[in-house]
């Protein structure tokens, strides 16, 4: 698909693809709106660096299957949102369950001590798949697994971050995805894909989560738990 072709405009917004020429524009919008409003990136004091590495990171390996989406202001230019996602099979991701990597992307090292952390939450997270029947029931079916969704904080409520999942859920189903799978840890986020219909199919409570021997997310406030979420296309 061309980057030339505007996916939707809505009001003041345009949503075109991630492309590598504003991946890196687009790694800075999350970062920003992960480490100022997602509680596990603040509870851990990740950097704005060792952010922006591992989202230039994830920008790089998703960009290439087609259903990550960008926010750009129309008065500005610049990009205000970002949705990025990767396209896997059941087989895939229960491979990389079973090996302890759900995610197939290379951590630099500025993220590596919150990247361990991450995997770790994202393996209990995943694990819920496995008790989901029609998830189960097809190995070889297409999944479309979000990696992170970040709002510039002026636009926060105005949609943008609805617009840029339901944007990115419609390519992967044109692509022949059948379901489509989130990890969501704040209140906004889990609001949001429950307002999109997608479903809750477990949790993992902060006040229980240990890691090295260390309760991390306890001071987490905001909400109780991170949450695994499932939609069917």
């Amino acid at each position: 698909m061309s980057t030339d072709i505007v996916l939707a405009t809505d009001g003041e917004i345009t949503y075109k693809l991630l492309t590598e020429d504003n991946m890196e524009e687009a790694a800075h919008v999350i970062s920003k709106a992960f480490i100022t409003g997602e509680p596990l990136s603040s509870c851990i004091k990740q950097t704005y660096n060792a952010e922006q590495a591992s989202n230039m990171s994830i920008c790089r390996g998703v960009v290439k299957d087609g259903v990550s989406v960008v926010a750009i202001d129309n008065t500005s230019g610049k990009i205000v949102g970002t949705s990025t996602g990767a396209l896997t099979t059941v087989a895939e991701l229960l491979d990389d369950l079973k090996k302890g990597m759900p995610d197939s992307l290379l951590a630099p090292p500025e993220s590596l001590p919150y990247y361990e952390v991450m995997v770790e939450v994202v393996r209990v997270l995943d694990s819920f798949l496995l008790n989901d029947e029609d998830f189960m029931g097809d190995p070889n079916a297409l999944v479309c697994s979000s990696a992170k969704v970040g709002v510039d904080a002026n636009c926060n409520g105005k949609g943008v971050g609805s617009k840029l999942i339901q944007l990115r859920t419609e390519l992967a189903k044109k692509k022949g995805c059948k379901f489509a799978i989130a990890q969501v840890t704040g209140p906004a986020s889990q609001k949001l894909y429950r307002k999109l219909g997608y479903v809750e199919i477990g949790e993992l409570k902060y006040t229980e989560f240990e890691f090295k021997g260390e309760k991390l997310f306890r001071p987490i406030t905001v909400c109780p738990s991170a949450k695994m979420v499932l939609s069917k296309l």
